[in-house]
């Protein structure tokens, strides 16, 4: 994003436009026109990325670079977070990867994923289980059909930080559908081994987040609010 004017402009790489405005940026990304592109888009990297043999499967690491891996380095229209627990499964030569979210137990192709890494429960579980503290203030009111639009721009602006404080993480990769279920419990240690995010690790200034809820919470029905 970039300020034009005194209005903040936001720049989606992948339908290669630009808005002005977030609520703008929010309409395109969750349009027919962005989801199309970018599921053509992921079809065109599919099919010029070159596929491991089945040899070269059996030698792949968990960090090698993926398909996901170098789409995702290009893509600035949101704050993305947990990518660590995403795991891109290779098929057969003649299929696109599928994807898993380990954190969430979401699997998906490549154009739902990215439905799923911007949704509100993936962010939630994130916050979970690395700022637990932050996600209690959204666990205020637990259905999220009574949220208002002020609370969705909160919690981006709360997942922002960290994608800023922390960067973007990378997705892991296995050659196989039978690799990844043979190795399920090994890839989960090898994510809660890595270096991991903390409240006390670095000053996100959570302690002083407003409530989420305040500018519409006598709106929201007593018997929904804890």
């Amino acid at each position: 994003s970039s300020m034009v004017e005194g209005t903040l402009q936001f720049r989606c790489e992948v339908c290669n436009i630009a808005v002005f405005g977030k609520r703008n940026i929010d309409s395109h990304i969750s349009g027919k026109r962005h989801a199309t592109t970018l599921n053509n888009f992921l079809i065109v990297e599919n099919s010029e990325a070159p596929r491991p043999s089945k040899e070269m499967t059996n030698m792949l690491s968990l960090t090698d670079p993926g398909i996901l891996s170098s789409l995702l380095v290009q893509y600035k229209s949101a704050p993305l977070v947990g990518l660590q627990y995403i795991v891109e499964i290779l098929q057969d030569k003649s299929v696109n990867p599928k994807y898993t979210c380990v954190l969430c137990d979401f699997n998906s192709g490549a154009s739902d994923l990215m439905y799923h890494l911007l949704s509100a429960q993936h962010r939630l579980f994130y916050l979970d289980k690395y700022f637990p503290d932050v996600r209690v203030r959204f666990g205020r009111v637990p259905n999220r059909r009574f949220w208002e639009r002020s609370t969705y721009d909160f919690l981006d602006s709360v997942i922002n930080r960290i994608e800023f404080k922390l960067g973007r993480k990378t997705p892991l990769l296995v050659g196989s559908n039978e690799e990844f279920c043979d190795k399920r419990n090994f890839i989960l240690r090898q994510i809660e081994n890595m270096e991991q995010p903390s409240s006390r690790s670095f000053d996100f200034g959570f302690s002083a987040l407003p409530d989420p809820f305040a500018s519409y919470i006598n709106r929201i029905p007593r018997h929904q609010i804890l």
